[in-house]
C-alpha cells in the first residue's frame, strides 16, 4: 500500500520510499516548448518544492545513472524528452526565510547567505571553487560572479537554475 506524503518535499524520498506520487511528468515536454524562463506561481502547500525538486532529479547529470529508478510508472519514463539529465543543476532554497522583526540590513544578510548556501551545495555537488563568501558583495554581485565563474569553466552542460 503506497504511503500519504504529508510534509515530503523531496522526489526521490517519494520513489524510493514507495509514497503516492501524482505523476505530473508529462509537463516536462511543455515547460520545454513555453521559454527559457519560467515562473511558477502558487499559494502555500500547492507542490511547488516538490515539483521543483521532480525537475532537479530529471534534468541533472548526476542523476543519469537513477533514471529508471526515479522515473518509473511515469509518463516521462516511457517519453523523456531531448534535456534529461543534460543541465548542472543551480538550487537556491528560500523555504525558511525569515524576514519579520528584522531590520532592512538583516534582512539582506539572511538573503544573501541563501543565494551562498545555494552556491556552496553546488560546489558540493559538482565539486567545483565557486565563491561563497558574501561579506563585501551584495546578493546580485555574488550571482553574477558565480554566473562568469560557471561560463568560464566552459563546461559540457549548460545551467539549470532552480529557485
Amino acid at each position: 500500500m503506497l504511503k500519504i506524503p504529508y510534509g515530503i518535499s523531496d522526489y526521490k524520498v517519494l520513489q524510493e520510499e514507495n509514497y503516492y506520487y501524482v505523476d505530473k511528468t508529462m509537463y516536462l515536454e511543455k515547460l520545454e516548448s513555453v521559454g527559457k524562463v519560467l515562473t511558477y506561481l502558487r499559494p502555500g502547500r500547492y507542490g511547488k518544492t516538490l515539483f521543483t525538486s521532480m525537475l532537479s532529479y530529471y534534468y541533472d547529470v548526476n542523476t543519469k545513472s537513477e533514471f529508471k529508478t526515479l522515473f518509473k510508472n511515469t509518463y516521462v519514463e516511457k517519453n523523456p524528452t531531448k534535456n534529461k539529465n543534460n543541465y548542472y543543476i543551480l538550487k537556491f532554497d528560500f523555504l525558511f526565510f525569515i524576514t519579520s522583526k528584522k531590520n532592512e540590513q538583516e534582512v539582506e544578510m539572511e538573503f544573501i547567505r541563501k543565494v551562498a548556501d545555494g552556491i556552496q551545495k553546488f560546489n558540493d555537488t559538482y565539486k567545483l571553487n565557486a565563491r561563497t563568501d558574501y561579506h563585501d558583495i551584495t546578493p546580485n554581485g555574488l550571482l553574477l560572479e558565480f554566473l562568469s565563474y560557471f561560463r568560464s569553466l566552459d563546461l559540457e552542460h549548460k545551467l539549470y537554475i532552480l529557485i
